[in-house]
């Protein structure tokens, strides 16, 4: 059986998420995450990673390709995590105008 970890996230949500003991996910990240998401809109965080990587993919003269293919699936996770990000602050945002 795993022990658990609580993490109480920002006072405004009022949540507590159940961690597993060797879970990589702490209270430090949990506050970073918050700050960089109060800090930065999130979807045009998206769009600016996604504009910045084509830039330079299609700039690029000299291609190291293992590179590449390494930052374009790295690149693709994150992106893939800031959308569904997008989708659960737009769906906190729709809850909190119906209450």
């Amino acid at each position: 059986m795993l022990s658990v970890e609580d993490i109480e996230v920002a006072p405004s949500s009022r949540k507590k998420i159940k961690l597993s003991v060797n879970s990589p996910v702490n209270k430090t990240l949990v506050r970073e995450l918050e700050h960089l998401l109060g800090s930065v809109p999130v979807d045009r965080l998206s769009r600016g990673l996604r504009d910045l990587y084509l830039h330079y993919a299609c700039s690029e003269e000299v291609v190291n390709t293992r590179f590449v293919r390494d930052l374009s699936g790295d690149l693709y996770i994150l992106l893939q995590f800031l959308d569904v990000v997008v989708d659960e602050l737009s769906q906190e945002c729709r809850h909190k105008k119906v209450s």
